[in-house]
């Protein structure tokens, strides 16, 4: 990820698959913040709420927001005294924190847009006024050209790096355009391998090799 030069990340229900203190640690290790304005821990923020960048004289706001579905989604007891509040309420108070500060909001969100789920990214976009954009994940659903839900434009790419998400924001005076399109595996089969990447990749292979070279078991019928 460090590699990847991400901006901001925020945790989705897997990230806690090896218990709360092992990504905290290596929320330690990125080199870009791991952000989360719904997880509380003894009454108080796991994480930062949100970021702030200025990008060309634009002042952007990023808040992130997890789902509650992570108490059950993964082993209850990676998440024992941690809290999931509800994220469109949390989402408005940021929202509302954020006036003045931002001239464009983006919601980092792992909720996802499952009929079946009482949290998602839809019923923040429908609740909450004043978020712009939101990345979303969780439901490994494909939105190619993404979909609007009143003002707010919600993203999502489906899942296993199957595509590149890609959101182009365009600022003419107080009119901005938001539009929204997939790179997928075919389009970027020609592209040059980046070096310093595959260094890495190989590395990272043969460091494991040991492990997922080793038969653990057998099973006849």
């Amino acid at each position: 990820l460090n590699a990847m030069k991400y901006d901001v990340i925020v945790p989705g229900n897997h990230d806690f698959n090896y218990g709360r203190e092992r990504l905290l640690e290596l929320a330690e290790e990125m080199d870009f913040p791991m952000i989360a304005a719904n997880i509380y821990k003894d009454g108080k923020l796991l994480f930062a709420p949100y970021i702030l960048r200025d990008v060309a004289g634009i002042k952007l706001a990023v808040l992130g927001l997890s789902t509650p579905e992570t108490a059950y989604k993964t082993n209850p007891k990676n998440v024992e005294g941690i809290e999931f509040k509800d994220p469109v309420a949390q989402a408005a108070d940021i929202v509302k924190e954020l006036e003045g500060k931002a001239d464009y909001i983006i919601a980092l969100c792992h909720l996802g847009i499952d009929a079946d789920s009482a949290y998602t990214s839809r019923k923040v976009a429908e609740n909450v006024p004043g978020i712009d954009l939101i990345i979303d994940g969780h439901s490994h659903s494909t939105l190619p050209a993404g979909e609007k839900s009143g003002n707010t434009l919600i993203v999502q790419t489906g899942s296993h790096a199957m595509n590149l998400g890609i959101v182009e924001i365009e600022f003419q005076g107080d009119a901005v355009t938001t539009k929204a399109r997939l790179f997928t595996k075919e389009d970027a089969k020609d592209l040059p391998h980046d070096p310093d990447i595959d260094t890495l990749t190989g590395k990272i292979q043969e460091e494991n090799m040991p492990f997922t070279s080793v038969k653990v078991g057998e099973t006849a019928i």
